[in-house]
């Protein structure tokens, strides 16, 4: 059976979760969606039930508790075709994306196929935190890297593709260990490249409809630091050592030679929240500026709130309710 599940994990975005079933709901080859919730209070299972009534396609809605790792694995379970695409709640797919996800998961029967992220065009033309978000894509497609391999560093979760026969075969269920925003894709990424599998990227594309709010970034770059990271570490130490700001950051990074740790140490002290905020306060009253745009700036803005959550993992899970909702738009 030549046809797809679609596993979306969701929690209150029912706005945003009809524009993505408006794009889906007209693509061929989709057997089943599967809309795995957390009780959401904003008309989600009223959103899919109305979907259901109206469409050839099975639309189920299962509520499960709220982490994103355990909704992912439910879908798994629930499935019920070989061919498993994992979608976000805030992406909207493209009008190939099933089709691309498809030929891939036939070319790549054995591995994990990663597709492309955009941000929406009028936002990157008018927002430099936009057109900073989107730079740090790569575009598989228009850039002829449909054959990239990736690692478990860029793995792509909310545009993702494999067989349900792989991921049971080789146990590689997402870590639910992992609670809040942060680092269960990159865990299950490494799972995929220790079971000697290849993360390949592929041409299915969404657009990411991620709200142009760059303080609602910063609380996840920080809570990826206090939490998914410290998790990470506590599950294979080296992979977490081997990401992008660890060599900075971790303090207990090995570096070559004393000098260099002590170095290292130095430079963290000019990387402090106040003076970040601060910044970025100002970059967000010129976000429509394109001649302020400083990519540099970002960059040293999410290093600073990185930093703060490293050294406040004494505090990393310290409330269950309080991590799990953090990274949601709506913390209600």
């Amino acid at each position: 059976m030549n046809q797809a599940s679609i596993i979306i994990p969701t929690y209150k975005r029912a706005d945003l979760l009809a524009q993505v079933f408006e794009s889906l709901i007209f693509q061929d080859n989709i057997f089943e969606i599967l809309v795995i919730d957390s009780n959401s209070n904003d008309g989600t299972k009223n959103l899919v039930e109305s979907y259901n009534e109206n469409s050839i396609i099975n639309i189920k809605h299962i509520d499960v508790d709220n982490n994103v790792s355990l909704k992912r694995n439910t879908g798994i379970e629930k499935s019920l075709t070989n061919n498993l695409i994992f979608l976000d709640d805030d992406c909207i797919p493209d009008d190939y994306f099933v089709k691309n996800h498809l030929d891939a998961l036939s070319n790549n029967p054995d591995d994990l196929n990663c597709g492309d992220v955009f941000f929406p065009e009028e936002l990157v033309l008018t927002s430099n935190y936009i057109r900073y978000k989107n730079s740090r894509h790569v575009s598989y497609r228009y850039k002829g890297l449909n054959d990239k391999v990736l690692d478990y560093t860029s793995i792509v979760t909310m545009n993702m593709s494999m067989k349900k026969d792989d991921i049971i075969k080789n146990n590689l269920l997402f870590n639910e260990d992992f609670i809040g925003y942060g680092m269960e894709d990159n865990e299950f990424g490494f799972q995929i490249m220790n079971a000697g599998l290849i993360i390949n990227t592929c041409p299915a594309s969404i657009e990411h409809m991620e709200q142009n709010d760059p303080f609602l970034f910063t609380s996840k770059i920080y809570h990826t630091a206090r939490d998914g990271v410290y998790r990470f570490k506590i599950l294979n130490k080296n992979a977490a050592l081997s990401l992008r700001y660890s060599y900075y950051f971790e303090r207990d990074y090995p570096y070559k030679n004393l000098a260099t740790a002590y170095f290292v140490k130095f430079l963290r002290l000019f990387f402090v929240v106040p003076i970040a905020k601060k910044i970025l306060r100002i970059l967000y009253y010129f976000d429509s500026y394109k001649a302020l745009y400083f990519p540099f700036l970002y960059k040293y803005i999410f290093a600073c709130y990185y930093n703060s959550g490293v050294k406040n993992r004494a505090l990393a899970y310290s409330s269950v309710d309080e991590v799990s909702k953090s990274w949601y738009l709506d913390k209600k």
